[in-house]
């Protein structure tokens, strides 16, 4: 892959309000599941995936439990109204597509562990990653490809990533700034394939592509 595949817009949204509805989110997230019994790779479809974030954050490991374009708040719905726009300028294929978008939120010195998306996982073709920068500056995602090719990608706050997954695994190295970094990844995946069995988990947490 060169990096010419990784298509990158800058937008212009409220960053400001965004982190605020994103801390919400967070604690909302972790009071909601904390006393739950269930196991966070109970579905085979994401246990390649869970056993990678084993060291990850509470918040990337729930990944598959939540979609954060769910939350009725107005910058999360602006971001969801924009990663759809663009989605539809990227994508290559003619069929429905479905989001899901969940929350990373480190505090210094964590990290989001080496971790594959759709492809890597599960084989299936057509499926795209996305990424959305909060508060990620300065902060860099390393890409180490199938041909064995690495990518690193210096994070720009207000700007999202898009990309068709050709089975990559990635990681965000420690953070490094004082607060907390924050930002939003997704998942854009075909119809078809969230209606094969136990291709998600017990609640539907996917959203169509507007």
């Amino acid at each position: 892959m060169n990096g010419d595949l990784l298509k990158v817009k800058s937008l212009d949204l409220d960053l400001i309000k965004l982190k605020k509805e994103c801390r919400r989110i967070n604690n909302k997230v972790l009071a909601h599941f904390k006393d739950t019994t269930f196991e966070i790779d109970d579905n085979p479809m994401y246990e390649i995936i869970n056993n990678q974030l084993t060291k990850g954050t509470m918040l990337s490991r729930l990944y598959g439990h939540y979609n954060i374009f769910t939350f009725p708040y107005q910058g999360i719905y602006e971001l969801y109204q924009e990663s759809c726009r663009y989605f539809k300028e990227i994508c290559t294929y003619d069929q429905p597509y479905y989001v899901h978008g969940w929350l990373n939120y480190l505090q210094p010195g964590q990290s989001v562990p080496w971790h594959y998306h759709w492809k890597g996982s599960t084989g299936l073709d057509e499926t795209y990653i996305s990424t959305f920068y909060i508060n990620a500056e300065p902060s860099t995602t390393l890409h180490k490809f199938p041909d064995s090719t690495l990518l690193e990608i210096t994070n720009k706050n207000n700007i999202i990533t898009i990309y068709e997954d050709t089975g990559d695994q990635h990681m965000v190295a420690p953070w490094q700034g004082d607060d907390t970094r924050v930002s939003i990844s997704m998942d854009f995946v075909p119809l078809k394939y969230l209606q094969l069995p136990k291709a998600i988990l017990n609640l539907n947490t996917w959203m169509p592509v507007i």
